[in-house]
């Protein structure tokens, strides 16, 4: 069957219609596609639309948020070097070790939309106090945080045997405070950095959160020590 054509006075018209069933969450999606196909619509390309428009709009809270920083720019905020030379490896020492330079673009990235306002702000409360904070106890601060991602990690394996015993001499290592003289084989390091990249997506809030509390429970020792 041959769509209508329509003027584009007309379609605007009836969109305006539509916009009011869209809006309403219990608005069947039969019935918004009938409603679009009978104005001479597709409806994916519709659906389509919407999706990409409340993304937009998602992105522009976000950037609104960060008082005009794009949502990519949080090491640059902290460190215009590292901003300049697009690397975290220009972040200066003194602002935060190179482990977190690296980590920080993640941080900002991964997590969900509801979460990501309360992980910026926690970031932004311990960049300020972290100051406190010397060579030993970012080591241990590292060492906190790569175990809270390897530890949401493993609730993620999956039954693989040998995935779970690779993950869990990862832990064990981590949680004796990750001596060199102990160094686990490269590939059981991977395979548990692996998990924790397919991890990723499902657990990127609570990783988050596992590495700003590592840092928060080394400066709240170091403050409590003054």
């Amino acid at each position: 069957m041959t769509t209508k054509s329509r003027t584009d006075e007309e379609l605007w018209g009836a969109v305006q219609d539509l916009d009011r069933d869209l809006l309403d969450l219990t608005t069947p999606t039969e019935v918004l596609d009938s409603a679009a196909k009978a104005m001479g619509l597709d409806p994916s390309a519709l659906r389509a639309e919407g999706r990409a428009l409340a993304t937009a709009l998602l992105d522009e809270k976000r950037r609104a948020w960060t008082a005009g920083h794009d949502r990519a720019c949080l090491l640059a905020a902290l460190s215009p070097e590292a901003g300049e030379a697009q690397s975290a490896a220009a972040c200066p020492a003194r602002v935060m070790p190179l482990w977190l330079a690296e980590l920080t673009p993640w941080i900002d990235d991964s997590p969900s939309d509801d979460a990501w306002p309360h992980v910026v702000r926690r970031y932004a409360s311990l960049a300020r106090r972290w100051h406190v904070l010397d060579s030993a106890a970012w080591e241990r601060a590292r060492i906190g945080a790569l175990l809270a991602i390897v530890e949401e990690a493993r609730t993620h394996a999956g039954d693989d045997a040998r995935v779970i015993a690779a993950i869990d001499g990862v832990i064990a290592w981590l949680r004796r405070g990750a001596p060199e003289s102990e160094r686990l084989a490269l590939a059981d390091a991977e395979a548990a950095a692996a998990v924790a990249a397919v991890a990723v997506a499902a657990a990127a809030d609570r990783m988050a959160h596992g590495v700003l509390g590592a840092i928060e429970q080394e400066i709240e020792k170091e403050e409590a020590s003054r």
